[in-house]
């Protein structure tokens, strides 16, 4: 039995929806709707900055305040896993210079505690500049991985959005130029972590496996896959 912490989003959590991974796996922690930059940078108090008791369920809650306070740091010194796996989908999203050197992830949780977010202090999701300053975030992650001696349990799980078996989702904010513009996006995060990772740390999944599934428990989204997606993740992960 491997013990799991995931950062990242559902399309790395949901492989728990699976009794193949449960025979295998165990989930140590899932740190989501958190960008690498957010992170590292200087923690806040999330009651300062949105309305808590607003937001719809204790996950979502959870989401935003650990955001905010930065924890993630700290419990890779104290879950006691196997492996460290991320993906890198959420990096997608806007960050908010909430305060001098503290960068908030802008998630659909954090809107729905009606931050004031002045939109001056945006960075957007898929620019230059965010990559910049993922790019500096990653080598302060991999410095820690080396501090705490957990450099050789980290595993990217290598996604991109597809609009693959569902033509619906061409339209909308889900647009086949959003979904190009995002995988880009995610290409150049991918060349500089794999400047820092073994490839034999990587997971890439075969040709034409990354599809979706419009009957996906989560609804239809360029990120919710097909089963056996998950499947394979869960193999991969196994034969570590």
């Amino acid at each position: 039995m491997k013990n799991i912490l995931i950062l990242g989003t559902c399309a790395s959590r949901d492989i728990f929806n699976y009794q193949e991974a449960h025979d295998k796996l165990k989930l140590c922690d899932y740190f989501a709707r958190s960008s690498l930059i957010s992170i590292f940078s200087n923690p806040l108090e999330a009651s300062q900055y949105a309305d808590l008791e607003n937001i719809s369920s204790k996950f979502r809650k959870r989401c935003v305040i650990r955001d905010f306070d930065k924890s993630f740091t700290k419990k890779v010194g104290s879950c006691g896993f196997d492996i460290l796996l991320t993906d890198f989908l959420d990096e997608r999203l806007n960050l908010w210079l909430a305060a001098p050197d503290s960068y908030v992830t802008v998630s659909d949780e954090l809107i729905e505690g009606n931050p004031e977010i002045n939109d001056r202090l945006i960075i957007e999701g898929l620019s230059s500049r965010k990559i910049r300053l993922w790019e500096e975030s990653w080598k302060r992650f991999m410095q820690l991985s080396d501090e705490k001696e957990f450099h050789q349990k980290v595993y990217i799980n290598k996604l991109y959005l597809t609009s693959k078996g569902f033509h619906g989702l061409r339209k909308g904010i889900f647009s086949s130029r959003y979904i190009r513009e995002v995988n880009d996006f995610l290409e150049e995060l991918y060349g500089i972590a794999k400047q820092y990772v073994p490839v034999e740390q990587i997971i890439e999944y075969p040709s034409g496996l990354l599809r979706t599934n419009p009957k996906h428990r989560w609804g239809k989204g360029p990120y919710h896959y097909i089963d056996d997606v998950y499947l394979y993740l869960i193999d991969f992960l196994s034969r570590i």
